[in-house]
Parts: structure tokens; sequence; C-alpha cells
């Protein structure tokens, strides 16, 4: 049964990936046509594709013009997994599965003179704010702020909720490949907010990383704020572009 909160594109998307990582669909497998899974669920062509696109997007199938979508990896793909650590995570010492997901909460246009100004735009333009928790076995494990440079659509982030990585969005929706970050770490205490994102106490001790995320020509197009909890993640880096 689905929560309430949840849309019809997010209960095709978690059915069909429960599939996918359950191995009821192996890999080199096809996923059910489009106009079978709008029997299977009920619903209308739009959010079968939306489903279908965003489990693309996150490297599980690959869809083929004339033949279908057909499983391609177990694992979510994406330069996220080398820069947070979440591939040493996700994988573990003996290849167990371990199930790894993301929701945005919120996506929004701001002013922010200091981050506007970290991104060289003009102080007075509007930058993306993208607010996003990732769960790591449906325990919410990092909360993330994401301010983004204004070139990139708010739409790209509008359309993809339930998107692992924002690396992916960039790169597979707004054609930026991100070729360098520089990081800022420090220990702090979870306030009213994070701590309620992120199921824990208040003043529990988290990290907060900071990272700007760079493209080929040195230009800043992602200013990442996130905060981790260390009780059951632990930071791994292995940068690797």
């Amino acid at each position: 049964m689905a929560k309430q909160s949840e849309s019809i594109y997010q209960v095709i998307y978690n059915n069909l990936l429960d599939q996918i990582l359950n191995e009821s669909y192996r890999i080199g497998d096809y996923l059910p046509s489009e106009s079978e899974l709008e029997k299977i669920f009920k619903a209308s062509r739009t959010p079968i594709r939306k489903a279908l696109n965003q489990l693309e997007t996150d490297g599980y199938i690959i869809r083929i013009k004339g033949k279908g979508s057909v499983v391609e990896s177990k694992y979510p793909t994406g330069r996220w997994t080398l820069m947070t650590g979440f591939q040493h995570n996700y994988i573990g010492n003996h290849g167990d599965e371990k199930r790894i997901k993301a929701e945005t909460i919120k996506v929004s246009k701001i002013y922010n003179e200091e981050l506007a100004a970290e991104l060289n735009v003009f102080l007075n333009n509007e930058i993306t704010y993208v607010e996003r928790v990732r769960y790591f076995n449906d325990n919410p494990i990092i909360y993330l702020q994401h301010y983004i440079h204004p070139e990139v659509p708010i739409e790209f982030f509008d359309d993809n909720l339930f998107s692992i990585s924002i690396g992916d969005i960039l790169k597979n929706k707004a054609g930026v490949d991100i070729k360098k970050a520089t990081e800022q770490i420090e220990a702090v205490l979870a306030d009213k907010i994070i701590s309620s994102y992120l199921n824990v106490e208040e003043s529990t001790p988290l990290l907060k990383i900071k990272r700007i995320s760079y493209t080929e020509q040195d230009k800043p197009i992602d200013i990442n704020i996130y905060y981790v909890r260390t009780d059951s993640w632990k930071y791994f880096v292995n940068y690797n572009f």
C-alpha cells in the first residue's frame, strides 16, 4: 500500500526499483512495455514515462527506442558515489546490496549575495536552491542544500525529484560536466530543522561539508552544503574524475 504522500510516479518508480533490486528483473531483462505498465499500475502514460526516465537517469535501466527498457545494473551510477563515499558503503566488503534513495524536499529561486558571489553571478541574480535528503536502507542519513548557478534551468530539478544525484542531472539534463571540486569540513551540532530531517535529537554531532563543484573551465556551478549522520555512515573520499 503506497503512502498517501507518494505520487503515482513515485509509486511506480519505487515498485520497479524494488523488483530490480530483488532480482525479479535481472540485468539484461526487459521491463514490461509502457502499455503493459499502464495496465499494471492503472496509470496514464505520463507517470509511467517519468518513472522510466528516472530509472534511466539513476543508471538502473537503458531505454532502447523500438525495443523497450532493459535492466542495466542493480547499483546506482554517477560520480556522487565516488564523491561522497557512498560507493564504499553501498557495495560493502562482501558485495552485499544496500538500498540508497534520495528525495527532493524543496526547489526554489532565492537571493543570496554571498553565495551568488561564490558562483560568480551578479549579486541581484536569483540562484536555484534545492533541498534534499538521502536515505540508506530507508534511514535518513544526509541532509543536503544545493545552490546552483542560474544558467541551469530550475525545471530540471522539478522533473527529477527522486534522482540519486544532482551531478547526474547537471550532466544528463544540462550538459554540464563537473571536473573539479573543493571541500571544507567541520563538526557541528544538529539544529531543530536538520534534526527533524535526519531523525536525530537536537544537538547531535554531525559532519558538515561544503563542496563547490566546477566545470572544466573552472566555473563554479554548484555549492552543496550537506550534513552527515556519522553514527551510521563514515566519510570516505576517493576523487576520480
